[in-house]
């Protein structure tokens, strides 16, 4: 029996094939005002809100393998919610999902890169933070399973040393619910930050569409004036290019930064979030796990 909440991060870019609209439910709405009175407590929360406050409500029956709540760009984009897999969610699996969407709606820019998932996914990674300190009833909860997440971490600290490279608890697969999986990603970026990115990477590339930046950097520099030359066919696995065969989505996100207005923009969206805001961040999660810093 599926989870009610698999929220890898690969499923972002796993838009449903036919999604379904449905009734809105009136908890709903209800629902996501409560969540938005506890999101606007925290900064980070109301910078979530302000980000993603013109992107509509819209219900829908999405897969069974994917988040139940679900940002999707385009001409109108909108948070497609699945009102029969949301209620199987606990308010704070609830929360920190629509949380995930808002900073992924926050940081679209018409490309899907492997980057502006980890900028998002450390953005919600800050927002839990701020909740933990300001909310005793988001405590209680994420106190629950913050017990087996500090252990998890001093094994892979141990680990780590005795190996002399990373641990490899890291790479097992992220739990599937929160709050359990919001709660490793903190370990992990307390321990590394490169282990936090790296689990998210690693979660995308199962995603066919999904693109590091550096490879859209290079594909761009070789063939941005070439592009009207590729072919792709459509049942095809690959693209055409000058007797090259690319990859379908790096042909995909090159027309799509270049629309958008290139390269500059995508870099804007994700601004420094791997300096010094990292760092600072990484102090946090250490602190918040009860490590020395």
């Amino acid at each position: 029996m599926l989870s009610p909440l698999i929220l890898g991060a690969a499923a972002v870019f796993a838009a449903p094939s036919a999604p379904l609209p449905v009734a809105m439910p009136e908890w709903l709405p209800a629902l996501v005002a409560v969540v938005d009175r506890e999101m606007a407590t925290v900064e980070s929360g109301r910078r979530l809100q302000a980000a993603a406050g013109d992107v509509e409500l819209e219900a829908r029956e999405l897969p069974a393998v994917g988040p139940p709540i679900l940002y999707e760009p385009g001409a109108r984009p909108v948070f497609a919610i699945d009102p029969r897999r949301a209620r199987e969610l606990t308010r704070l699996e609830f929360e920190l999902a629509l949380a995930r969407e808002r900073a992924r709606a926050a940081r679209d820019v018409g490309v899907r890169l492997i980057e502006l998932e980890q900028s998002a996914e450390q953005a919600v990674l800050e927002y839990t933070l701020d909740r933990y300190r300001a909310s005793a009833e988001f405590r209680e909860l994420v106190d629950k399973v913050l017990p087996r997440a500090r252990a998890r971490a001093r094994i892979a600290s141990s680990d780590a040393r005795l190996s002399g490279g990373a641990s490899r608890l890291h790479e097992l697969p992220l739990p599937p619910r929160d709050p359990e999986r919001q709660v490793e990603l903190v370990a992990m970026f307390a321990a590394e930050p490169q282990e936090f990115y790296w689990a998210v990477e690693r979660e995308l590339l199962r995603a066919p569409d999904a693109v590091r930046l550096s490879d859209l950097e290079t594909f761009l520099w070789a063939y941005a004036e070439r592009l009207e030359g590729v072919s792709c066919p459509p049942a095809g696995r690959y693209c055409a290019i000058e007797g090259r065969l690319v990859r379908p989505a790096i042909v995909k996100a090159a027309r799509a930064a270049l629309a958008g207005g290139g390269l500059d923009r995508v870099r804007e969206a994700l601004g420094p979030f791997q300096g010094e805001a990292a760092g600072r961040l990484r102090e946090r999660a250490r602190a918040w796990l009860g490590e020395p810093k």
